[in-house]
């Protein structure tokens, strides 16, 4: 594999030299315990880099995420003009969920499609997957949105909802309804309503998605832009929890991949972990956090009870179980850590920190 694509792969877009390449291909060979008989990793001077070992599989493959597409018919409504600017505005809305599995045709394709027969033409011209139709009718000064749901394939109808709309509510509390629909019919659509159900507005929403994406992605490059959005979505959603655990465990894997200074990071991760227990002390993601943080400072003991606690909270988390598999490694309990990780990769198959976490409580008993 060349030097450049190793470097487009892994970094992306983020300033990093060959010598930054150098030191990780030196750290690997540490990790393998290479000396001069046993060499996995072979220089193409050149060219690039070649590992001269027979590869067994000893994890499945993730799974690869599935995108789906959905198209979103203009509303009957009475008001021709507010029908145009609720679907623009649904569209714009949804669209933003496309790194989650979501991927919503343009408005320009679909704003036309109002008869029975636009309908089947552009169901059998662009075939999407789903589709959502609906109607506003008016109730007093309010509104009842109802709206169906339909897999296209067999024109198969999944849902149906009545929605009250009250009098000058903003078309996002429509959207993120909608959003919530589309998650407990959709199989595969990937973003948490819970979490994200405490935060103050659409685009705060969407901020916060964005730098969860990032920071599992969890590359140099994708970690120092979960950082910002998830600065950001802090300062728009002050009181809402997640968004500051999501950024203490950014500052925890910046610091682990040495991008960030480990002192500063200790100390910010344990700020937004303990504001996250300010706003909730029983959040067993942030009691997980601070479990960890304390093992990192070498206080076992608390580490370890605020993990009991957490565990007992949550006994079937992703979050838990990595951090808490992390916490193992961290106290030289590599056993026990290993089996940890992997309990979270069955939970989560595609979840990078994880996955090198386990290389390296894999390989870690033989760096010398």
């Amino acid at each position: 594999m060349s030097k450049n694509t190793l470097l487009d792969q892994v970094w992306g877009d983020a300033e990093v030299n060959e010598e930054s390449l150098t030191r990780c291909i030196y750290a690997l060979r540490r990790i393998l315990s290479e000396d001069k008989e046993h060499r996995y990793i072979e220089t193409l001077y050149g060219q690039g880099y070649r590992f001269n070992r027979p590869v067994v599989v000893v994890s499945p493959p993730a799974p690869q995420p599935t995108t789906h597409t959905l198209a979103i018919l203009p509303f009957q409504m009475q008001d021709q003009v507010q029908s145009e600017s609720l679907h623009y505005s649904i569209v714009k809305g949804l669209s933003q969920y496309a790194p989650f599995g979501l991927s919503v045709l343009p408005v320009t394709i679909t704003k036309n499609c109002r008869s029975v027969k636009d309908i089947l033409e552009l169901m059998d011209q662009l075939r999407p997957d789903y589709y959502i139709s609906g109607q506003m009718i008016p109730d007093g000064n309010d509104n009842i949105v109802q709206i169906e749901i339909v897999r296209v394939k067999g024109y198969h109808l999944l849902h149906q909802e009545s929605i009250k709309l009250i009098e000058h509510q903003p078309a996002s509390l429509l959207q993120n309804k909608i959003a919530n629909l589309l998650l407990r019919c959709i199989p595969g659509l990937r973003w948490d309503t819970k979490q994200i159900s405490e935060l103050n507005s659409i685009d705060s929403t969407m901020v916060y998605l964005r730098g969860k994406h990032e920071l599992n992605q969890y590359t140099p490059y994708s970690l120092q832009q979960a950082l910002k959005l998830l600065t950001q979505c802090v300062n728009m959603s002050p009181n809402s929890i997640a968004p500051y655990c999501a950024l203490a465990e950014c500052y925890l894997s910046m610091a682990q991949m040495g991008i960030f200074d480990k002192q500063n990071a200790m100390i910010k991760a344990k700020e937004h972990a303990i504001k996250a227990t300010e706003l909730d002390h029983n959040n067993p993601q942030a009691l997980g956090l601070l479990g960890l943080i304390n093992t990192i400072h070498s206080e076992y003991i608390v580490g370890s009870l605020l993990f009991k606690q957490a565990n007992l909270l949550s006994p079937i988390s992703a979050d838990i179980k990595y951090y808490y598999g992390w916490n193992l490694f961290m106290a030289g309990q590599l056993e026990e850590a290993l089996q940890t990780i992997n309990e979270c990769l069955k939970l989560d198959p595609t979840r990078a920190a994880a996955g090198i976490t386990k290389l390296w409580i894999t390989y870690y008993p033989y760096r010398y």
